[in-house]
């Protein structure tokens, strides 16, 4: 998985981070953030299905 979506991963499930705190964390919009999130996680559910 690409670290861009590693990164938005970690900091919303693991350091429990809001929308809004990820966004200014890694200066982008928070609908970009939704995207890059949705993404991460349709990729996460297709790496889980082949192991």
């Amino acid at each position: 998985m690409k670290p861009k979506y590693q990164e938005v991963i970690h900091l919303r499930y693991f350091q429990e981070l809001s929308y809004k705190e990820i966004a200014e964390q890694i200066n982008e919009p928070i609908n970009n953030v939704k995207v890059k999130l949705l993404r991460a996680k349709k990729l996460l559910a297709e790496i889980i299905e082949k192991s």
